[in-house]
């Protein structure tokens, strides 16, 4: 038997076109479906009854809440008055020397008291070298060479 593939047709044949579907539009369905959605979204905007027990334990009711937020705000407004009322004259001792002390560091760390060695024979370091037997150098002398030139 010989095995022989059929090539296809010569013929262009043009691209099939998709078909659009016939939409079926019931007016009724529709309106019965945006009804359940609004629905829907009302009972999740609504708060449920054991949040709003909670927060009047916790806050107490609203009324109360606002006169707290209300009094708080003011204490604070008359608190920063005061503050830029007060001339500094009350301050301790003490809290003039703690500020005008400089800060301590929390750690030390011994890497940073060591020289680190910059290789100074890389392209943009060589024009600060003055001779071969500065291939390497430290930071700190570094910086004073750059700060020379």
């Amino acid at each position: 038997m010989e095995d022989v593939i059929k090539l296809p047709d010569e013929k262009p044949t043009e691209p099939r076109k998709k078909k659009a579907r016939k939409v079926k539009m019931d007016p009724e369905t529709e309106v019965q479906k945006r009804q359940k959605n609004a629905e829907q979204l009302a009972v999740l905007g609504e708060e449920d009854g054991s949040v709003r027990r909670l927060e009047s334990l916790v806050f107490g009711a609203e009324d109360e809440l606002l006169e707290r937020l209300v009094e708080e705000e003011e204490e604070e407004q008359t608190g920063a008055l005061l503050l830029l009322e007060d001339d500094g004259s009350d301050e301790s001792e003490a809290e003039a020397e703690a500020r005008q002390q400089p800060r301590k560091p929390a750690w030390v760390d011994e890497d940073d008291e060591q020289e680190e060695q910059v290789d100074m024979t890389h392209r943009y370091r060589r024009n600060l070298m003055k001779g071969e037997a500065e291939a390497s150098m430290s930071k700190q002398k570094l910086q004073q060479r750059m700060r020379e030139q």
